[in-house]
Order: C-alpha cells, then sequence, then structure tokens
C-alpha cells in the first residue's frame, strides 16, 4: 500500500529506509536479492553474469569493460555460520564468468559488515578497490 512510507524505527535499526526498499531486499529473489547464499549456481549465474566482461558487453557491445570484485568480510556479524564464504566467494566469481571475464574476490579475514574491525580491515578494502581500478 504505502510503499514510500517510512518504515518504524524497530524494522531498520539507525538507518531510514521505506517500505518498498525494506520489501526488495528482503524478499526472497526480489530486485535487490542478488546475493543470497541459497540461491542454484544458474540463479547467480543469471542474477550476477553480466557483472563479467563478456555480460557486459552482451549488454552494451561497446562497454569499456570494468572488472568486478566481490568483497566479504570474513568476520561478518549478518552471515549465518552456516555460509561457508570461501565458497560462496568462488561461487560468486564463477556466476559472473569467472577470473578470464574479470572477476574476482576478496575476503578480508576477520572483518566486521561495516569494516569497522580489525582497525586494517577498511585499508585493506581500499588498496582492493585501488589495484582493481588500476587495471581499467
Amino acid at each position: 500500500g504505502e510503499g514510500e512510507a517510512l518504515l518504524s524505527q524497530k524494522y531498520y535499526g539507525f538507518v531510514p529506509i521505506s517500505a518498498s526498499r525494506f520489501a526488495s531486499l528482503v524478499g526472497r529473489d526480489g530486485p535487490d536479492d542478488l546475493f543470497s547464499s541459497d540461491f542454484t549456481d544458474e540463479r547467480l549465474a543469471a542474477k550476477l553474469g553480466h557483472m563479467g566482461l563478456a555480460g557486459q558487453r552482451a549488454t552494451a557491445p561497446s562497454h569499456p569493460g570494468l572488472r568486478t570484485l566481490f568483497c566479504f568480510s570474513g568476520g561478518d556479524e549478518y552471515v549465518p555460520p552456516s555460509v561457508d564464504v570461501p565458497l560462496l566467494a568462488r561461487r560468486f566469481v564463477a556466476a559472473a564468468g569467472g577470473a578470464e571475464n574479470g572477476a574476482s574476490a576478496l575476503i578480508l579475514a576477520g572483518a566486521s559488515h561495516n569494516l569497522a574491525k580489525p582497525p586494517r580491515a577498511a585499508g585493506e578494502f581500499v588498496a582492493a578497490v585501488c589495484r582493481t581500478l588500476d587495471e581499467i
């Protein structure tokens, strides 16, 4: 009914979010559900295939071809312990077409979701992003 209405703070914590955005983020296979660990490999490829070089050029032949870096926080408090993060990282890279299509992954060991811990996490993330951008 009121998709653009902001949710009560008890549902979103400290970041305001509209009802439609919340539904998009948490809904199974919704528009923003790109990275679910329980997707099949085929579904991941359908969701992430456009991110590899071949996928970028398939949708826009003149696309310059940008590399994709999937980043994971190794100590992410929002990832259930049952999720095998290294396996998930490999699945994401494969879904985007593999290393030969410019996809790679980084797992920041012990890092929290927002990279606040450990102190080195944010710097390692920025350095990896800079290396990826240097390859353009």
